[in-house]
């Protein structure tokens, strides 16, 4: 059976109780402390378990993660020196142990060394979560660089697209007369290429900036193709339609001028009209503009089609005045008989219109006319003696004075001659011809 302190201490004698005391009391110290020595151990090695968990953590974290590689090449020297740490710590524990010193002065490992490899893996474990953020953070800011740059590629694939249709476009509007009316806006739709492309890039070079990356908005380049693109299309109709209308156009302008010509061709104008000065002025003046015409039709294009519409509607106002003014001088001043000539007939004519013969009334317009030499609208002397110079000089303003009646009679009468003197009541002529 076991025995008590107590039973031992009534066994002994008196002599050595004080002995077994002294001892029971050593015993009683040595298991104090060896159990305060165990629970120690004890403590310090449950601490260096979870130290080892701890750093297990961390490198199952570097093991599970993508970037593991990188992990262990950046780590790797940390770690292998907290596992010498902990098994330095381990051996020595083991140490302190055998010798009963844990937790004593003299012992090798404590609290403190230990708590100092729990903070190295803190750390660790904080700058491995550090590195594994910084890294997706890379790879992520990779993903959108390239993404940009894919973005950014296609966008601008669709821009320089757009300079193939235009020019697609430009070489069938080249084969169009109205082509230079659209170089304007051909060179407008280029220059709207030129921005879209410079936004393009300027936008490509902010979002990829070290600075502030961001993705890419493509948006406004594609909405840019799209309008450029229905610019292109619009243009390139408007200049079809330009041409087809500038071939009815030139069509009815071809029909005009044609029109023109054969109305200049069929004119009628008889001698006595084709002889007028006036006349003769017109016709001039209408053939000048006919010709400017002719010039311009040999080098005709949608620019000038309108000028020489202009040019066609003055030559048939001047068809028109040629026309009114033939009419109006289709007679021989002073033949009022219309016999083709001025001769003694028109002579006698006007003066029996003047003394009142002859009623005006009974005329013909071309008469009347014939008859008005100056054209006051009244037959009186002076168209009778405009008629006589004419007869005599070939002009109505004569070319000598006249003589005095007395003169006349008296005055030898050259060949081919007329002298006459009029008085209110009679008209005396003195006539000499070679025909008698």
């Amino acid at each position: 059976e076991e025995m008590t302190a107590e039973d031992i201490e009534n066994l002994a004698s008196a002599d050595n109780q004080n002995t077994v005391r002294s001892q029971i009391a050593d015993i009683k110290s040595r298991i104090e402390a060896l159990d305060t020595e165990v629970q120690a151990y004890n403590s310090l090695n449950a601490q260096l378990e979870g130290i080892q968990n701890a750093l297990a953590a961390v490198q199952t974290t570097i093991k599970d993660s993508e970037f593991s590689g990188e992990l262990n090449s950046t780590f790797g020297n940390d770690i292998n020196r907290i596992n010498g740490d902990i098994s330095d710590a381990t051996d020595q524990l083991k140490a302190d142990h055998t010798n009963n010193v844990c937790g004593k002065d003299g012992a090798w490992v404590t609290e403190a060394s230990l708590n100092a490899i729990s903070e190295s893996i803190t750390a660790l474990e904080k700058d491995v979560n550090a590195k594994i953020a910084e890294l997706q953070k890379a790879k992520e800011d990779a993903a959108t660089r390239q993404a940009n740059t894919e973005a950014y590629n296609a966008a601008k694939s669709e821009l320089n697209a757009l300079y193939e249709s235009l020019q697609t476009a430009k070489a069938e509007i080249e084969t169009l007369d109205v082509q230079n009316s659209f170089i304007e806006a051909e060179n407008a739709i280029e220059d709207k290429i030129d921005q879209a492309l410079s936004d393009l890039n300027t936008a490509y070079e902010t979002a990829q900036s070290e600075e502030a990356l961001s993705t890419l908005d493509t948006s406004a380049a594609l909405q840019s193709v799209e309008s450029i693109n229905g610019e292109i299309e619009q243009m390139l109709e408007d200049a079809k339609a330009a041409q087809a209308q500038y071939q009815l156009d030139l069509q009815a302008l071809q029909e005009r001028v044609a029109e023109l010509e054969k109305s200049i061709n069929d004119l009628e104008i008889s001698d006595i009209a084709a002889a007028n000065e006036e006349v003769q002025a017109a016709q001039n003046e209408l053939s000048g503009q006919k010709q400017k015409i002719d010039e311009k039709m040999s080098d005709i294009n949608p620019f000038i089609i309108d000028e020489i519409n202009g040019m066609v509607d003055d030559a048939e106002q001047k068809l028109e005045a040629l026309k009114a003014l033939i009419a109006e001088k289709d007679y021989l001043p002073g033949d009022i008989d219309l016999s083709g000539s001025v001769d003694i007939d028109d002579i006698i004519f006007i003066r029996d219109l003047v003394l009142r013969v002859k009623d005006e009334e009974t005329l013909s317009e071309k008469q009347v006319k014939a008859a008005d030499v100056n054209e006051d609208g009244r037959n009186t002397v002076a168209d009778l003696v405009m008629i006589n110079n004419i007869y005599v000089y070939g002009n109505k303003y004569g070319a000598v004075a006249l003589q005095s009646k007395d003169a006349m009679k008296t005055a030898a009468m050259e060949s081919g001659t007329l002298g006459m003197q009029i008085s209110a009541e009679r008209m005396d002529i003195a006539l000499n011809s070679e025909n008698g």
